[in-house]
């Protein structure tokens, strides 16, 4: 037989459940905008040792955000599989 369960479990596991839901998607939103930023500071890195500005900034930062994009897809297809 099995015991009785207490409320406050049921509330504590909801509570839970909700706080790890907001801090998946919470990294979501901070993990896109960073990889861009990072492909931003690397392509200006590059363009100042090897001074081929624009060209580093501007590839780099669209090869980071095609990498953002790819990424997001995958968050919400894992996400999206979850209840």
């Amino acid at each position: 037989m099995r015991p009785e369960a207490d409320p406050s479990e049921d509330r504590a596991d909801q509570s839970n459940s909700r706080f790890v839901r907001i801090a998946k998607y919470a990294a979501i939103g901070l993990q896109f905008p960073s990889t861009i930023i990072g492909g931003l500071v690397l392509g200006y890195l590059v363009d100042k040792f090897l001074g081929t500005s624009p060209w580093g900034v501007t590839i780099l930062t669209f090869v980071a955000f095609a990498g953002a994009v790819a990424q997001l897809i995958h968050w919400v297809r894992r996400f999206g599989n979850e209840k």
